[in-house]
């Protein structure tokens, strides 16, 4: 819900317009902002698109991107110049380059709910066991797998280490060869 979102830029507008007209230079400086995509909480439904929309051409801003202009609007050279003529700040992004921008959004956003379901379907899916992993059909019972011989056995031929004396007696030994 934007409240008076509009209301307050239709007014701003008109302020800005009425600045010249009524003579209100030598009383009033202005500073006005026309923002566009920001990326906050309260568009958190169109920020699963915003990625989508800057390759298309828009460009949109962090909350902490759109406070850095606006705070920039009160830098001392800034007041300055508002004191001259009115000063407009245009952070729409290019939004009006961008052809059909509510099909565009519908389409981005169809595509990222599409893969989120194929990622949950996925994410759902029992992993592979060896109890649920696929029984072999009919026919694998037809074909007898060959006989191993025992060569492909290796560990056949392989002899066990010996046993080694007690620590007594390797004790003994190790002694007598050192003197």
């Amino acid at each position: 819900m934007d409240g008076l979102y509009s209301e307050s830029k239709m007014g701003c507008e008109s302020l800005v317009n009425k600045w010249q007209s009524e003579g209100w230079s030598n009383y009033l400086s202005i500073c006005a902002c026309k923002i566009g995509w920001t990326r906050s909480a309260l568009m958190w439904q169109n920020n699963i698109v915003a990625q989508g929309i800057e390759e298309m051409g828009c460009r949109t801003f962090s909350t902490l991107e759109q406070a850095y202009n606006l705070v920039g609007l009160m830098h001392p050279s800034m007041v300055q110049k508002a004191a001259q003529a009115p000063l407009w700040l245009d952070t729409t992004g290019g939004w009006q380059t961008i052809k059909d921008l509510k099909g565009a959004s519908a389409q981005l956003r169809a595509a990222v709910y599409a893969e989120a379901a194929v990622k949950k379907a996925l994410f759902l899916e029992p992993a592979v066991t060896p109890a649920t992993a696929a029984k072999p059909s009919p026919a694998a019972a037809l074909v007898r797998p060959p006989k191993a011989s025992a060569m492909a056995n290796p560990t056949a031929f392989y002899q066990a280490f010996p046993k080694l004396p007690s620590v007594r007696k390797r004790t003994i030994f190790c002694d007598a060869i050192v003197h």
